[in-house]
């Protein structure tokens, strides 16, 4: 049953390109998360009737359901049904794939995984270039007939790909699978440049920070300043637009800032109860009369469990992650957290596939029995 629960977490992340990024919805893209948790659910109830033990130590996932249940029932709080079944679904997977302790293959399985859908990310976004249009909808990925990525989103999944394959390509001594990974990171990285995404590209600048020493960081601004001057030449002007001109002009940064103002505007007015239990645009609209979004994953948290509430979200959030930078053998994979969470700052992902599985894959590696430990913070 374990087996079953993490080979249906890996299709889960596999697959995204199936779904939205802001949340999985009610008949929508939720089957292969809701499949994962039952086979979860009886993996505990088969080690319940062979009495065997089975230290659930972290029961906070469960308690915010109960949280939930009391600002919906008691304090009349607005809610969508969508939202609040894809909190269901984080909250349920995340403790049960930290109920047990993981092995290597099970880390190793899901970290493939997020490999190969940044892969076929990476493919579905060369194939759209191929669209004879100048709009957004080019430089991302469609999920159904007529909706697509946003292009944040999107780089935020490509980077969780990319700095995972890197932190993997150390664990393996086979030269073939090394240029496997590499070659896989490099088609990914390609993508990435493809969606012009700023936030992105400083991530990967911090998730490298561990695997570059002064002699290299010297080599590399050489090389990336020589790379900056050649490149027009070298590049569609498609591409270069795309990239160093469209993405730094079109006056985003003012307006994620903007965004998050009218989100801290519409927590002060519901402080303890929160704006409610549903999309932030509709919860801002409702609350201070804004068309806007809350641009933000950790202020989108706070709307919807209040000050209080949202401290017991945040300790769910980060518990896996202290928990893992307690084992102080991995500079790498702490710079590669941290990279994923300067992207989670600038995009609304507290209910995105991106956020939701990659705190649940912490929790897994968060219980990494002795051998998966050495493997990994070697």
């Amino acid at each position: 049953m374990r087996l079953l629960c993490i080979l249906f977490f890996c299709f889960t992340i596999i697959f995204a390109y199936k779904t939205n990024e802001t949340a999985f919805g009610i008949g929508g893209y939720s089957y292969f998360p809701i499949i994962c948790i039952v086979f979860g659910l009886l993996r505990i109830l088969e080690v319940s009737l062979k009495r065997q033990k089975l230290k659930i130590r972290n029961i906070l996932p469960l308690s915010l359901v109960f949280i939930m249940t009391i600002q919906i029932f008691v304090f009349n709080v607005h809610f969508t049904s969508g939202v609040v079944l894809s909190y269901i679904i984080f909250f349920i997977l995340c403790w049960l794939l930290g109920s047990e302790e993981s092995t290597w293959n099970e880390i190793q399985c899901v970290a493939n995984s997020y490999v190969l859908s940044g892969v076929i990310f990476a493919y579905l976004l060369f194939s759209q270039m191929r669209i004879a249009s100048n709009s957004d909808i080019r430089f991302s990925v469609f999920y159904s007939d007529d909706k697509f990525y946003d292009l944040n989103f999107l780089a935020s999944s490509l980077y969780c790909s990319f700095s995972i394959g890197m932190f993997m390509i150390s664990k393996y001594h086979s030269k073939i699978i090394k240029c496997i990974y590499v070659s896989a990171i490099l088609f990914i990285v390609a993508a990435l440049l493809l969606t012009g995404s700023r936030a992105a590209f400083i991530a990967i600048g911090i998730s490298l920070v561990p695997y570059i020493n002064r002699k290299q960081l010297v080599s590399l601004i050489i090389i990336g300043g020589v790379l900056y001057i050649v490149l027009p030449y070298l590049l569609p002007e498609l591409l270069i637009q795309r990239f160093m001109g469209d993405s730094y002009n079109d006056a985003s940064n003012e307006h994620r800032l903007e965004n998050w103002k009218n989100a801290i505007l519409g927590i002060s007015m519901h402080p303890l109860t929160g704006c409610g239990l549903d999309y932030s645009i509709e919860a801002l609209e409702r609350v201070i009369h804004k068309t806007v979004n809350a641009h933000n994953t950790y202020l989108y948290a706070i709307m919807h469990f209040g000050i209080l509430f949202s401290i017991l979200f945040f300790v769910f959030m980060f518990r896996p992650i202290i928990k893992i930078m307690k084992f102080g053998l991995s500079k790498k994979l702490v710079w590669t957290i941290l990279g994923y969470l300067f992207t989670t700052t600038i995009i609304e992902a507290t209910l995105s596939l991106t956020f939701i599985t990659n705190i649940a894959f912490y929790y897994l590696l968060s219980r990494s029995d002795v051998t998966a430990t050495n493997k990994l913070f070697q």
